[in-house]
């Protein structure tokens, strides 16, 4: 309703003598605009698979679903990621004039406060900023992250009318709302947050949108190198026996084979698991589409050739004879943020029936079950590990146990990480470096706020004077 009311041209929203909206006729249009999910569902296109239906209708409800944890475990792991390289950090600064560690100290700040706060909805006025940010954060830095995060009141509507669609599509009933671009609106001495998740939601994931809009591949080859040293790392700090692309390469080389290969190799008593980082993220059309082959030609760049890669890998490597035949095979792949296609399996039934023929005609085998391909996030990544080693138990085990479930309605799930925290109950997963980041974090937000008081006794005029440059600089 929100999208709707602003994409109104203003002669009709500003009327000489407005009728006042009733309380029944407010919730008539709120039931109004429900029902049209009915429209946009397409149940009765035969056309398309059931399972892609239900999937974008769970798509942006997944949302709402995640735990507050999650949101500062994203903003950890981000930081440790974006930090380790100076690239990330000057190219973030060209936008925004933002350090990116002040960034995520102060995204750190706002997250904390919506943990605490009990409304979904809320404000905080300038003069709580000041207070709790400043000196540790400059006038002009803070109010440079609330322009990048936020808008005007006058801007407001400018905003959202970018995003209109002339001939109001089908897909756009289930696309991100553009809240999670800049979820916070300023105006006269504050902020008001419309929704504590979609805040959350938007701004620890801010980082990476503006950095991919502004560099495209250049950006994704960094990020692809991070993450994908990342995995490597969360693996050796848990025990887990891999061999690198490095040495797989080697291992090619000895025995003239040329071909595709994977970042890592895994070998455990039971199995070997064969692991890709995709450092992607679903965009618009991947999350809203129902189409088949729409999502196919979408995917296959990257997210379906995690599974020829897989394939081709396990087959030259079973050429010469180095994986034992008694031990079950599996794959990873794993991506930034989740697709919600859980599967090689689900790969095969929602978007290519054709894939094991394809493979057969490549490798003239299927090395890899599909069902034993498993679409992973990094943070699933993470949980998988630790449970592993605080289990004691193989992550062949643990994926054979997942993929058995899958196999049943009863037991299967939508994505991995459902798996996981079902698997996990009971076990700490956090990984320990993201608790260290963590705790860092905590640590300077304790500061901040115990500082105020002290900092600010007897300063009435300067807090004043730092308050009337802050207004100016939002106006």
């Amino acid at each position: 309703m929100l999208f709707s009311n602003v994409e109104v041209e203003n002669e009709h929203c500003y009327k000489k003598n407005p009728v006042q909206m009733t309380k029944n006729e407010f919730i008539s249009n709120l039931n109004s605009t429900w029902n049209l999910q009915s429209d946009a569902m397409r149940f009765d296109d035969g056309d398309i698979p059931f399972q892609l239906k239900i999937r974008r209708i769970l798509i942006p409800q997944m949302l709402y679903q995640l735990p507050e944890s999650y949101y500062i475990d994203t903003l950890c792991r981000q930081k440790k990621w974006m930090m380790s390289d100076p690239y990330f950090g000057s190219e973030f600064y060209k936008i925004s004039e933002i350090k990116l560690d002040e960034y995520y100290e102060i995204t750190f700040y706002f997250i904390i406060i919506s943990i605490n706060t009990t409304s979904e909805s809320y404000k905080i006025s300038y003069s709580t900023l000041i207070s709790h940010l400043y000196p540790k954060y400059s006038i002009i830095t803070i109010c440079n992250y609330i322009k990048l995060v936020g808008n005007s009141e006058s801007d407001f509507k400018l905003f959202f009318k970018k995003f209109g669609q002339e001939k109001m599509p089908n897909w756009e009933f289930f696309e991100d709302t553009p809240l999670l671009i800049k979820p916070i609106l300023y105006d006269k001495g504050e902020v008001y947050i419309f929704s504590k998740v979609i805040l959350n939601a938007g701004i620890i994931n801010l980082v990476p949108l503006l950095l991919k809009r502004s560099k495209g591949e250049h950006y994704k080859e960094h990020l692809g190198s991070t993450m994908e040293s990342y995995v490597g790392e969360v693996m050796n700090d848990n025990g887990i026996n891999f061999i690198s692309e490095k040495c797989i390469k080697d291992i090619y080389r000895k025995n003239s084979i040329k071909g595709k290969v994977v970042d890592f190799l895994i070998e455990e008593n039971d199995g070997y698991i064969f692991i890709d980082s995709k450092a992607i993220e679903p965009e618009t059309v991947v999350k809203t589409s129902a189409t088949p082959k729409q999502l196919k030609e979408r995917l296959e760049g990257s997210f379906l050739k995690g599974i020829y890669q897989a394939q081709e890998c396990a087959f030259k490597i079973n050429s010469i004879g180095m994986l034992t035949t008694k031990k079950k095979i599996s794959a990873i792949i794993v991506t930034h943020q989740d697709h919600f296609i859980s599967s090689g399996s689900k790969v095969e039934l929602m978007i290519d029936p054709s894939i094991v023929k394809n493979i057969l005609t490549k490798y003239g085998s299927i090395n890899i079950p599909l069902k034993n391909i498993h679409y992973i996030t990094i943070d699933d990544m993470e949980s998988l590990c630790t449970l592993s080693k605080e289990r004691k138990q193989t992550i062949t085990s643990i994926l054979e146990k997942f993929t058995a479930n899958d196999q049943t309605i009863e037991t299967s799930k939508f994505n991995f990480s459902q798996h996981i925290q079902t698997e996990a109950r009971g076990v700490n997963t956090n990984y320990h470096l993201i608790a260290l980041e963590r705790e860092n974090l905590f640590k300077k937000m304790s500061i901040l706020v115990n500082h105020k008081d002290y900092f600010w006794s007897g300063k009435v005029y300067y807090f004043l004077k730092c308050h009337s440059e802050m207004n100016t600089l939002l106006c």
